[in-house]
């Protein structure tokens, strides 16, 4: 199997790049957009598009914008790339399907060197980890997937922060040299030593630039980001700088839309934290996607409520999304319906890709990674990412346009109609030969006798071939967790 093709594909456990909240409150601290209106909108997410710019399905008119890129101000549109976590201020429209931006705020993760990569869903950069999955954008000449990265290349991320370092939706191979730099959460302040401890590191900021924050207000929980004189070394380094960051709930926010995974979850007082924000959900709250039962530590979920005076967001309504991606499908574009948001790829002719308001649009063929529905053509090569849904039909959660890399076709998902050489997916007669490569979900090469017995309908699969009238002949079949 292409090793792009086995990294980019494999992961059926990813997380979509649909990792996002939406905050909608007051007060934000800025001035007012051309409308006269005052801001009263905050967006924090991925951007998933552009025309102007769009944040989680949410286009946002930045014609009067400021635009800040680690903030330096005076930034353009094209400084900003599909896959970047992006904070936006200004106003909403009331029917909440687009909005003003009176600024755009983009802010790295880190800055780095490679230090290794272990597998093709971990690297580390300045000593951190960083995960990367089936849904990670890559920017660079020849640059996919994690696979073609080596050691040594200079990297900018952007991404989330997670309990055990980050999770990287966009990482870029810088062509020219880079400094050294890292945000995260002050865990202690020591001014006596003058280090502060972030990310594991004991960081010396004795003659460190303060920017946002007075010495003596440095505090432990504040997110802040380090400039490096160097890599860190025996888990200590020297800063040159230290910029306080918000945390992405500034104002008194009325409205949030909150995506991501919850901790601190009581099942008991119905609470969870989700973005650092504390949720109460109601005993009326629906539930889409799932029961009471699923929310739980690590899981997944999309809240939409009221933030009170106490600061508690009153859930209105719960998404909890399945942990598997079970949807995949990638080859030419046979019709785009513009209208009903739809992509039909003729290796899956009965299955539509629903293209939500969420899904991130992505194009690697150029420099950039814009894409809008608009742009797609027949026969341009697609790739999709998703879940399927009650009709059979696959959510997207990403939808790639790409580089016809070989064998030219893929899909993947339940299989049925199994036979002693072939199977179906979504509908697709799937059929192998004593040249098919097969693979267990834990990546190891396997023979087809012991494939085919372990084989269940129901089990999920995807295929890699050559799509041919009647049949995807596989060059390779793999089982995913």
């Amino acid at each position: 199997m292409n090793p792009r093709l086995q990294c980019v594909f494999s992961r059926c456990t990813a997380w979509l790049l649909v990792w996002a909240l939406v905050c909608l409150g007051a007060g934000c601290g800025v001035g007012q957009d051309g409308t006269g209106a005052a801001p009263d909108t905050q967006a924090t997410g991925v951007v998933t598009g552009f025309g102007s710019v769009i944040v989680d399905g949410i286009p946002f008119d930045i014609s009067g914008a400021e635009i800040a890129i680690d903030g330096t101000t005076g930034g353009t549109q094209a400084d900003l790339r599909v896959g970047m976590v992006v904070t936006v201020s200004g106003t909403l429209a009331a029917d909440g399907n687009s909005g003003s931006a009176t600024g755009v705020a983009y802010e790295s993760l880190l800055r780095g060197t490679l230090d290794s990569l272990p597998d093709g869903t971990t690297l580390f950069v300045l000593g951190q980890r960083i995960n990367v999955d089936a849904t990670t954008l890559f920017e660079g000449t020849g640059v996919v997937s994690a696979a073609d990265l080596q050691p040594g290349v200079r990297l900018q991320l952007s991404g989330f922060h997670q309990a055990d370092g980050f999770r990287a939706t966009w990482v870029r191979v810088e062509a020219g040299a880079v400094t050294p730099q890292l945000s995260g959460f002050v865990a202690a302040v020591n001014l006596n030593a003058n280090v502060v401890r972030l990310a594991g590191l004991d960081v010396n900021i004795g003659n460190a630039e303060l920017v946002g924050v007075a010495r003596n207000a440095l505090a432990a929980g504040q997110l802040v980001r380090v400039t490096l004189q160097n890599a860190p070394s025996s888990g200590t380094a020297v800063a040159t700088q230290l910029r306080l960051l918000g945390d992405g709930l500034l104002g008194p926010l009325r409205r949030l839309l909150l995506h991501g995974l919850v901790s601190q979850w009581n099942p008991t007082t119905g609470t969870f934290v989700i973005n650092r924000q504390l949720v109460q959900l109601q005993t009326a709250t629906p539930i889409d996607g799932g029961t009471f039962g699923d929310i739980g530590p690590g899981a997944r979920v999309r809240v939409i409520g009221s933030r009170g005076a106490d600061g508690v967001l009153v859930a209105d309504r719960v998404h909890v999304y399945r942990p598997a991606i079970d949807g995949y499908v990638r080859g030419r574009v046979s019709q785009v319906d513009l209208a009903a948001r739809q992509i039909t790829l003729s290796v899956a002719p009965g299955v539509q890709i629903q293209v939500l308001p969420g899904t991130v649009l992505s194009d690697l063929t150029f420099a950039g990674g814009g894409l809008t529905l608009a742009d797609l053509r027949p026969n341009d090569a697609l790739l999709a990412l998703g879940w399927i849904n009650t009709a059979g039909q696959i959510d997207a959660g990403l939808v790639q346009r790409v580089p016809l890399l070989p064998p030219g076709a893929g899909i993947g998902g339940p299989v049925a109609a199994i036979g002693t050489d072939m199977f179906t997916i979504l509908g697709r007669l799937v059929t192998t030969t004593n040249t098919t490569q097969f693979f267990s979900a834990q990546g190891q090469a396997q023979t087809a006798a012991a494939f085919f017995a372990a084989l269940q309908p129901g089990d999920l699969v995807r295929a890699e071939g050559v799509l041919n009238s009647a049949a995807l002949a596989a060059s390779s079949v793999r089982r995913v967790p």
